[in-house]
């Protein structure tokens, strides 16, 4: 690589692809823990429309899981028991808040939680195209940045959600748009 931030020591480099080994860790762990939590959040939500973008949620997590595995492998490494506490905290939350949730507000708490962990994954992913740049890893790098996309589309059809369980749950509009 010609450009000079890219430059380093064969120990630095290494430095740098272990850390980049570990977030692919740490993220595989998240998309498995993000798919393991997407059937709780679909059972829990009362909105259909609610259900079928949490199902896609944890098909994504799982199809994204996938594909952090194959980065492991293209880098000759195997998944290992990682487990990625960020994501963790984000289940144990919301698993509060659908406790804490009464059945009219209940979409509150599934849309809460499951954009909280969507904003997790495409603020992780958007940060490793650089790392994997970096690393001469271009093709992961680009599929990141489509990962991250696929998030950000979950996420705004969570906020248009949110609008929606927000006009129900203050009785403003008794059936979902």
């Amino acid at each position: 690589m010609d450009d000079p931030v890219y430059k380093g020591t064969d120990m630095s480099r290494q430095n740098v692809r272990s850390y980049y080994v570990a977030a692919l860790h740490a993220l595989r762990s998240a998309s498995e823990q993000g798919a393991a939590s997407a059937p709780k959040l679909e059972e829990s939500a009362a909105n259909a429309d609610l259900k079928a973008i949490v199902a896609d949620y944890g098909q994504l997590a799982s199809i994204h899981r996938d594909k952090i595995v194959s980065f492991l492998g293209e880098l000759e490494e195997r998944p290992n028991d990682f487990k990625d506490r960020v994501m963790e905290g984000v289940g144990n939350g919301t698993d509060e808040m659908l406790s804490a949730a009464s059945d009219d507000v209940i979409d509150l708490g599934v849309i809460s939680g499951s954009r909280t962990g969507a904003q997790y994954y495409r603020n992780a992913f958007e940060a490793q195209p650089a790392t994997a740049k970096a690393l001469g890893y271009d093709d992961q790098a680009a599929r990141w940045g489509e990962m991250a996309a696929e998030w950000k589309e979950i996420e705004d059809r969570l906020a248009a959600a949110s609008r929606t369980a927000l006009k129900t749950s203050l009785g403003t509009e008794t059936q979902a748009a």
